[in-house]
């Protein structure tokens, strides 16, 4: 599909009415099972250089989330899911998972862990919480989120 293609589909009634041009394009690569991850029906594409040149629209954006919602519409999920985070911030998050969950030697295993540092703490890629003074305040499907 190109672009022309994927322009008059959001500009005309239907299923992609009002969104990006890029929510088609897209949808395409789920009809085709090429999703990078598809949780609870939230669908995660992660953005490639190509797919930066072919929608200059993207900016920085790491993924894209897309949503079939239950009248048919498919729907681009905020772009807070990947925080605006960049590769670079993603690299270091993942090198690092491990070692931000380590409890403390002195940490009583039988006691729950609350990190200390970060306000977001990645508890697996793909999942954060926002932590607040040791409390869960926010928590969902997300690559990261960094809250300096």
């Amino acid at each position: 599909m190109d672009r022309a293609q994927c322009e008059a589909l959001v500009k005309g009634p239907g299923k992609f009415e009002g969104e990006q041009p890029y929510v088609p394009y897209f949808w395409t690569f789920y009809l085709d099972g090429m999703a990078d991850d598809d949780t609870d029906g939230l669908l995660r594409f992660d953005v490639t250089d190509l797919d930066r040149t072919l929608w200059p629209e993207l900016g920085d954006k790491v993924a894209v989330y897309l949503r079939e919602r239950d009248d048919g519409f498919v729907v681009e999920e905020s772009d807070e899911q990947d925080g605006g985070l960049t590769d670079e911030d993603l690299s270091w998050l993942r090198q690092n998972h491990d070692e931000m969950m380590e409890p403390p030697d002195d940490h009583d295993e039988n006691e729950p862990y609350w990190p200390d540092g970060p306000d977001v703490v990645m508890t697996s890629i793909g999942y954060v919480e926002l932590w607040a003074d040791g409390d869960v305040v926010s928590g969902g499907v997300r690559i990261a989120n960094i809250l300096e």
